[in-house]
């Protein structure tokens, strides 16, 4: 059984929109900061405006109590952005990485470098094209890169209808990529993935092809930062998915947690336990973490 009660505390406006607003807050992303305890950075799309911008804004927690910095704007004028995400790097301390998909100027794939300073005040870095199409992205650094700050971002190639991976490392605030490699030859959507915190250099990437069934495969950087991959899993045959997530369980080996959206009513959330053998996966039987159509 997945799960224990949860308390919840007060809840705190970070953004707000004009009060005629059509529409508000998408594609959000909050994650703990590792080397600051009790910050976080919230990253979102705002369509409240002309243009769906993307902004970024820190929070200290204390208690049940947040404070908030100033929300910081990173997209360009005339610019709309579609998918994001972001992740800190875990070797350097108030350094992070957002990664968005353009959806406006022929769309595209980019990437920033944040920095934090003070407890809330965040500046960016210059904007890296990764490739002149791309969507349903995600990033993690690798937690073994000590000597460089390497991540990987992962994403549908639009043009090309495969599921990539980007291997990049950031340098101050500045991005360089390094290699891709394929993960699947069909058109993807809503790509996650994790790094294994035991093994080095070993990640897993979670998404669902055109035929909408959640599936994962293993991928590894070898020595001379090439990428290469396991065989696609297909988690369940008898599940849509949407909104999929994965992360590698801090604690115990080999295991991975993976969740996701039915896509029909109802829209249940259904989560999975993996177990991770060399570059395959097996998976545990379902278990329904919400039943609705909320």
């Amino acid at each position: 059984m997945l799960g224990t009660t949860a308390t919840i505390g007060p809840e705190f406006i970070y953004h707000q929109d004009a009060f005629n607003a059509t529409y508000g807050i998408e594609h959000k992303a909050v994650k703990y900061d590792p080397h600051t305890p009790g910050r976080i950075v919230i990253v979102y799309k705002d369509r409240g405006g002309t243009y769906d911008d993307g902004y970024a804004i820190a929070a200290t927690i204390v208690g049940d109590q947040i404070t908030y910095g100033t929300e910081v704007k990173f997209t360009g004028s005339n610019e709309s952005i579609d998918y994001l995400d972001f992740a800190f790097d875990p070797n350097t301390p108030d350094k992070f990485v957002i990664v968005v998909s353009e959806s406006s100027n022929n769309g595209g794939l980019r990437a920033i470098v944040g920095t934090l300073s003070g407890t809330t005040t965040i500046s960016y870095g210059t904007t890296k094209t990764i490739n002149s199409g791309g969507d349903y992205c995600a990033i993690a650094f690798n937690p073994h890169s000590i000597v460089e700050s390497e991540f990987v971002i992962t994403w549908s190639d639009d043009i090309q209808t495969e599921g990539i991976a980007t291997l990049c490392k950031r340098e101050g605030t500045s991005i360089s990529t390094v290699t891709s490699q394929a993960f699947s030859q069909d058109s993807v959507s809503f790509t996650d993935i994790s790094f294994d915190p035991f093994v080095p250099d070993k990640f897993i990437v979670a998404y669902y092809p055109a035929d909408l069934r959640p599936t994962c495969i293993i991928g590894n950087i070898s020595y001379n930062n090439t990428i290469t991959f396991g065989t696609e899993v297909e988690v369940t045959s008898t599940q849509y998915a949407h909104d999929i997530k994965v992360h590698y369980n801090p604690i115990f080996k080999n295991k991975v947690f993976l969740s996701y959206r039915k896509v029909y009513s109802p829209l249940h959330l259904w989560a999975y336990e993996g177990t991770i053998d060399g570059t395959t996966s097996t998976w545990s039987s379902p278990e329904s973490l919400y039943s609705g159509d909320a």
